[in-house]
């Protein structure tokens, strides 16, 4: 336990960065690892670093957390598992890494501003081609006008203009074999189920790290179509 910040018992090294800049309130500092976090205007800056840096960070079995006060600095501390010397290597049997970079077109619909612009500006920097919607109508008269381009759509669940169910169901009845992921902050686990016996090829939940949205976009798009017989109707039509 360092500051109240709960660490596994073992061996480590500690790497710790300071400044003496404005710093950061208590507010700020809790959430500045969080994906498309930012205290920038839209267009100025995506807000994924700190949160690229945490998984990052996390898949090698480690910690970083920050100390910060305004008008004194800040210090980030990573800590990171440590490797005895002498010790036989152990064999392990890695999975092979995804790779995340992609050239498809993508309708990305979502109607929070700060969200459609990191995710498409995450998206055009693995080599994405992105479309963008701003609720569920507009995104259906892009698919229909587009969707001999357009390769996977990334529906937001909870959308003005007809809501992301009945997004959806439009999606499906223009195209029976249209990719779909949905995503969404609010969902039970059996609205979920309920999407992808529907047709969605796959769901994800907010706040994501960009790194598994660009691998799960990688998994669903080398996933042959859903057969049509595997989809159940969804039986709320009401606008959500």
């Amino acid at each position: 336990m360092i500051d109240g910040f709960h660490i596994d018992p073992g061996t480590y090294v500690q790497l710790s960065i300071a400044d003496t800049g404005c710093g950061m309130d208590p507010e700020m500092t809790k959430r500045i690892f969080e994906p498309f976090f930012t205290t920038k205007k839209p267009g100025k800056g995506t807000g994924l670093g700190l949160a690229v840096v945490y998984g990052i960070i996390k898949n090698h079995d480690g910690y970083i957390y920050c100390e910060s006060e305004p008008n004194k600095g800040t210090i980030f501390s990573v800590i990171l598992p440590a490797s005895a010397v002498g010790r036989e290597p152990q064999k392990v049997q890695e999975k092979p890494k995804q790779n995340a970079y992609g050239t498809e077109k993508i309708l990305l619909a979502d109607d929070e501003e700060s969200i459609l612009e990191t995710v498409k500006d995450t998206l055009k920097l693995f080599g994405y081609q992105v479309v963008t919607a701003e609720n569920g109508e507009e995104a259906l008269e892009t698919y229909r006008h587009k969707k001999d381009e357009i390769d996977l759509v990334i529906l937001d669940l909870i959308m003005p203009g007809g809501g992301g169910k009945k997004c959806l169901h439009g999606l499906l009845e223009i195209n029976h074999n249209v990719k779909v992921l949905m995503t969404s902050g609010y969902s039970s686990n059996q609205q979920i189920a309920e999407l992808k016996l529907a047709g969605a090829a796959g769901f994800i939940h907010k706040p994501y790290r960009p790194e598994d949205l660009l691998f799960t976009i990688r998994e669903i798009m080398n996933t042959r179509n859903h057969a049509d017989n595997d989809r159940i109707p969804l039986h709320n039509n009401n606008g959500v």
